[in-house]
């Protein structure tokens, strides 16, 4: 009997770059993401441009390409596609706008800290005059 590998589950990274994917392939072809061949197993992290084969690189580049073409559409023509993209869009927004704060306090904390370095041995200087 051959050995089967139904057991083995897909990981966090194969299931958003299959997601990604697959919602790539809804903007291109109108299909949502449920209704492609093997949809419901691919959703799942089981898309053949995921599965076994992940690579941050491949997922940070096609969440960029869907990132771009969602950002160039009107919240009216992304209403029009898959409940799966349009949720998929807001999380990823957020998690955007999340992500820009975190940098912008870190950019601020990191000033402060250069300002408080540089007072410091401002006031060392002057104190060795």
């Amino acid at each position: 009997m051959p050995c089967q590998s139904e057991y083995l589950e897909a990981t966090g990274g194969e299931r958003e770059l299959s997601r990604v994917v697959m919602l790539l392939t809804e903007i291109q072809s109108g299909t949502p993401p449920l209704e492609q061949p093997d949809g419901a197993r691919e959703w799942k992290g089981y898309h053949p441009a995921a599965y076994s084969c992940f690579v941050q690189s491949d997922l940070d580049a096609k969440t960029r390409q869907l990132c771009h073409r969602l950002t160039a559409m009107s919240a009216d023509e992304i209403s029009m596609y898959s409940l799966e993209l349009q949720i998929w869009w807001r999380d990823h927004q957020r998690a955007d706008a999340d992500r820009h704060a975190r940098e912008a306090k870190r950019a601020a904390d990191d000033q402060a800290k250069e300002r408080a370095e540089l007072d410091r041995l401002r006031a060392k200087y002057e104190e060795s005059k």
